[in-house]
């Protein structure tokens, strides 16, 4: 048996013993407006969640939604980034079941 599995049922990945990913939900029925990433927002994805959601906690969600894997250099002033409906986006994770 490989030490690697990759279950596409629960998004799981394992690789080895000891790491375990949990890959997000699929996103691609929730609905999301665009947002044109400001001056003063680069490098600052809690300014942009701040701007939306009027809650800078909720950065990630505006991370994963756009695949970004580093919110400080990720994206640049002048780039539209996807804002995702934030309760469509948080019921999809809390039904999302690994």
């Amino acid at each position: 048996m490989s030490s690697t599995w990759n279950n596409r049922v629960s998004g799981a990945f394992r690789a080895g013993r000891c790491r375990k990913v949990v890959l997000p939900p699929p996103t691609w029925d929730i609905p999301y407006g665009w947002h044109t990433v400001s001056d003063q927002e680069e490098g600052r994805l809690d300014l942009v969640s701040m701007n939306e959601y009027r809650d800078p906690t909720f950065f990630w969600v505006v991370a994963m939604f756009n695949s970004i894997t580093d919110p400080v250099s990720g994206y640049s002033a002048g780039d539209r980034i996807k804002i995702p409906d934030l309760k469509s986006y948080l019921d999809r994770w809390a039904s999302y079941q690994i």
